[in-house]
């Protein structure tokens, strides 16, 4: 893959509207001061769980695209091989529903798991906090947009959550990380992150790296993730190598490497990655792939260096009929269990 240094600053939403309509802004704020949640899924006013959740600490989650329903694979805290259970949310999100929001990311809140949700029609970016017995809550809409209307939603796709690392303040030096959700603009190759506080965003950082389409470079490689404590991983569908950009302060991109396995295009026509998450606990961002003819969940365990140290597979399956209708969204991890 190739990388290229950028020269020029990321467009804000405060610079003028000519400047907005050249490049599509990223991060147009949204002016909505009020609070009001608008973001997507119905409340059904009920949970059907089949399993108490109360020590669950990770779970996959999976919508029904034709009902709307959202459930969870319950995977067990000491074998997370093992599914133990499922459990519906309260909230779905329908045909009418899918039809403008779209999950960019799944993740662990510092008080419950979320789902986050984009619209690409009016560029809200709207997260579902869920607590431990399905029951969800909104976690509010942050107060910038990627919107269709100012082109931005057309240009810029986002990635996912990572955080990224601001420089040391003196007396005493402390380095700072800030969550951010990250963007890709597969035309120019930039990458850049809205770096949030609570709803607000009050900076776009950008990638001194790019990956775009005047050297072949989005063509070829597509951004499928960003990893948790900072880095992109990207998935070459032609040659099958999977590379992970890794970053330091204030998104530089300090070394690549490639993973040990791949998945070329023979491989891809059955298998998807689904999402990132620590599977095993030891600190380093593992793969997750569905076969969509056998329904297998398998996960790359994964060392710091690309490494692929085991290939467990979940209990249970989603094969081509239950394919038809239920899509994998992601991992969701909640907070450390409590003690018994």
């Amino acid at each position: 893959m190739h990388r290229t240094t950028r020269s020029t600053r990321f467009i804000r939403a405060s610079y003028t509207a000519a400047l907005m309509a050249a490049t599509a802004c990223l991060g147009c704020s949204s002016g909505d001061s009020t609070g009001e949640n608008t973001g997507p899924g119905e409340n059904t006013g009920t949970v059907q769980s089949k399993l108490g959740a109360k020590y669950m600490q990770q779970a996959l989650a999976w919508h029904n695209v034709s009902t709307g329903t959202v459930s969870l694979w319950l995977l067990n805290l000491e074998n997370p091989s093992q599914v133990d259970g499922t459990m519906d949310l309260d909230w779905t999100c329908g045909p009418a529903c899918q039809s403008e929001w779209k999950v960019v990311d799944t993740s662990l809140g510092s008080d419950a798991a979320n789902i986050l949700w984009h619209n690409e029609v009016s560029g809200e970016v709207s997260q579902w906090d869920i607590a431990r017995d399905g029951r969800v809550s909104s976690g509010g809409s942050l107060d910038w947009r990627c919107a269709a209307s100012d082109g931005c939603s057309q240009v810029w796709h986002p990635v996912g959550r990572m955080q990224t690392i601001r420089p040391c303040s003196p007396d005493p030096c402390v380095s700072y990380r800030y969550p951010n959700l990250t963007w890709h603009n597969p035309g120019t190759g930039e990458l850049s992150s809205w770096l949030i506080s609570g709803n607000t965003v009050f900076e776009s950082q950008p990638f001194d790296s790019r990956c775009g389409a005047g050297n072949g470079c989005s063509q070829a490689w597509r951004a499928v993730g960003a990893l948790g404590l900072g880095g992109v991983l990207w998935h070459n569908v032609s040659t099958g190598v999977l590379s992970v950009w890794k970053t330091g302060q204030n998104n530089h991109v300090t070394e690549s490497y490639k993973l040990a396995f791949g998945c070329d295009a023979t491989c891809a026509e059955k298998w998807k990655t689904i999402g990132q998450v620590d599977f095993d606990q030891n600190g380093t961002i593992d793969l997750a792939w569905h076969n969509v003819d056998t329904g297998e969940v398998s996960i790359w365990l994964l060392d710091n260096q690309g490494g692929v140290t085991n290939t467990p597979t979940l209990s249970y399956r989603c094969d081509s009929t239950c394919s038809q209708t239920w899509k994998p969204l992601g991992f969701i991890q909640f907070p450390t269990p409590p003690v018994p």
